[in-house]
């Protein structure tokens, strides 16, 4: 059996030595067959980031959903510097704005992983590679206001 996640030292062996016991994910495999595991899971994952990306890059299937209750705001919570919003919902679109860091935004609809602005133009919700980028604002009990 693996060690306790907070113990070291004891019977088994697993102290803070590195002995055999020192990772709870070991599974006795030999390090090349484990290595051979993460670059394989590493190449899956990008594989899935980047068929993401070549997604975005095209307007979405999905037709334009409205928002059930288009009046709660949403806010730019990416941590770069801005965000930018476009005339499509499509990374190739033209840039119709910037958005910075912590501005609030009104949406009216929502088409895949994009909103609709009052503005007219659209806002990516979330990207693969850079994490969330909007998200609906919430007062400190966890409500949306």
């Amino acid at each position: 059996p693996p060690p306790a996640a907070e113990g070291g030292g004891g019977s088994s062996g697993g102290g803070s030595g590195g002995g055999s016991g020192a990772s709870l994910w070991y599974d006795g495999s030999h390090p090349s067959v484990r290595l051979v595991r993460c670059a394989t899971r590493a190449v899956h994952l990008l594989d899935a980031a980047t068929a993401e990306l070549a997604a975005l890059q095209s307007e979405p299937a999905e037709g334009e959903v409205p928002l059930p209750l288009p009046d709660r705001p949403h806010r730019v919570v990416f941590e770069g510097p801005f965000v930018n919003a476009r005339a499509r919902p499509s990374l190739k679109a033209a840039v119709t704005r910037t958005l910075p860091r912590g501005a609030d935004l009104s949406a009216t609809a929502q088409r895949g992983v994009w909103l609709r602005t009052k503005a007219g133009d659209f806002v990516l919700k979330s990207h693969p590679a850079l994490g969330r980028l909007v998200g609906q604002v919430v007062d400190e009990d966890g409500l949306n206001p």
